[in-house]
């Protein structure tokens, strides 16, 4: 078994992976007058950040999802200062039943941008009964 690393950041990968991700909002908590933690994840060798956004109007319409809005600053600084392709950015987004136009917002914002994924998925009711049907 290969080794732990840890960034100051958070993030833990393993040396004998090929591919090193991350994925959660919780690394871009931080205000974007804190760049370390933008160039830490730029020098952690990374080859994906997925982040996980349901919408990003401010006036948050999506009430059971991520709508971090400290995360925006921080996921454009990390596609403006890469070098070459990595790490991929992605956004991750699920549909929330009356909330379409947010899941609408969050494709164009990805686009908008430069990420270079943006993944859509719906909701596994089975662990949230108290969800409505899309």
């Amino acid at each position: 078994m290969g080794r732990a690393l840890h960034t100051s950041t958070g993030i833990r990968y393993d040396r004998l992976l090929q591919r090193i991700r991350a994925s959660g909002n919780d690394y871009f908590q931080w205000p974007v007058h804190q760049p370390d933690v933008v160039k830490d994840i730029l020098k952690s060798g990374l080859d994906s950040v997925t982040f996980s956004i349901d919408s990003i109007n401010g006036n948050e319409t999506v009430v059971e999802g991520h709508t971090s809005s400290k995360v925006y600053e921080n996921i454009e600084a990390v596609i403006l200062g890469r070098k070459g392709e990595t790490p991929k950015v992605r956004l991750q987004a699920t549909i929330h039943s009356g909330c379409e136009n947010d899941l609408y917002d969050v494709i164009r914002y990805g686009g908008r941008i430069g990420c270079d994924v943006v993944n859509v998925g719906r909701l596994d009711r089975q662990f949230r009964p108290n969800f409505e049907k899309t």
